[in-house]
């Protein structure tokens, strides 16, 4: 049965008798050595152990995903920009919440999904120049373990088919450097650009709100709070008056408003619709949360003709009037 875990070892590379403790990782063919001996390379014996700690981690995870996927991928672009994708997106399907792979694994940030696409890619990059590479690759991986095997394959694809950026070392030719990109990496964060908004013309808001968001209603014992829309007043002072797009609107948590009692005002935070911030613990971000907690997607990612309502409750009316 294939596993893989981290474990502590003492790791001796010469015959001085010194020692160093490093983390390492134990699979059904016994130590991946070929990453002990990265880790102890003088190149980067001297980075911080939450590094090391992060470089096991991530190797951990994508022989976690080969051996969920045995048989299923025949190129190694291919598994590598799955497991990139799954880093981001998770494994969980969100109409069933089932997960054939038995990972169920959750969506994380783009940047910690960046950091470890970026160990691996630091780990292959040394693996395939190492003179050892070169003998089980004219040998095919025939004195290899099994998982040795796997990574050799990864570096072999790296350094033959360019599956991740070519290096190059000569300093005159950075235009050319400049011009090359990693075929297999995660998403960038979001970017946030201030852009002129579009503005309401400024003589009639007061009169679009206090007349233009009203409420029809028959009942003789209706108050004057059963006439005021108060989500479309809301929305609309936050899109005249924040400079918000009317789509940033339809992505706002009812946490995201902090009433300051002090200054009597209105605290509204906007936060990126899949790795916003979420109003409960225990979720990585937006993604997850929806996932997990309603089996729902962000709103960007629901086509068009998926209608998607925003209803006026009474009870939202209500924590409205109380603020």
């Amino acid at each position: 049965m294939a596993y893989v875990l981290k474990v502590n070892t003492l790791y001796r590379s010469d015959k001085t008798g010194r020692e160093v403790e490093l983390p390492a990782l134990l699979t059904q063919d016994g130590l991946l050595i070929s990453h002990l001996r990265y880790l102890a390379s003088n190149k980067n014996i001297r980075n911080s152990p939450s590094w090391r700690e992060r470089s096991v981690f991530a190797c951990k995870l994508l022989i976690r995903w080969i051996n969920s996927n045995e048989g299923i991928y025949t190129k190694t672009q291919d598994l590598l920009s799955s497991f990139t994708e799954v880093l981001e997106y998770g494994t969980i399907d969100v109409k069933t919440q089932t997960d054939p792979t038995g990972l169920y694994w959750t969506p994380r940030m783009t940047e910690d999904a960046r950091t470890l696409l970026g160990h691996i890619t630091q780990y292959t990059d040394w693996l395939a120049d190492e003179p050892e590479y070169k003998t089980t690759r004219a040998n095919p991986f025939r004195k290899a373990t099994l998982v040795e095997q796997r990574m050799n394959w990864c570096a072999y694809y790296h350094k033959e088919s360019n599956v991740f950026l070519c290096h190059l070392n000569d300093p005159k030719s950075a235009q050319e450097k400049n011009a090359l990109v990693r075929k297999v990496k995660a998403s960038q964060s979001p970017i946030f650009r201030k852009r002129p908004t579009k503005r309401f013309p400024e003589g009639e808001i007061v009169n679009f709100l206090e007349n233009g968001w009203v409420h029809r209603s028959a009942d003789p014992r209706a108050t004057e709070h059963d006439f005021i829309d108060y989500k479309g007043r809301a929305i609309t002072i936050l899109m005249h008056y924040g400079g918000l797009r009317k789509s940033e609107t339809f992505h706002m948590y009812l946490s995201d408003v902090i009433v300051d009692k002090k200054r009597n005002e209105a605290i509204v935070r906007i936060y990126h619709p899949e790795q916003g911030r979420v109003p409960e613990d225990g979720y990585s971000n937006r993604r997850d949360y929806l996932n997990r907690r309603y089996g729902m997607k962000p709103r960007t990612e629901y086509s068009k003709s998926h209608s998607l309502h925003a209803v006026n409750r009474p009870w939202f009316r209500r924590h409205l009037q109380a603020s």
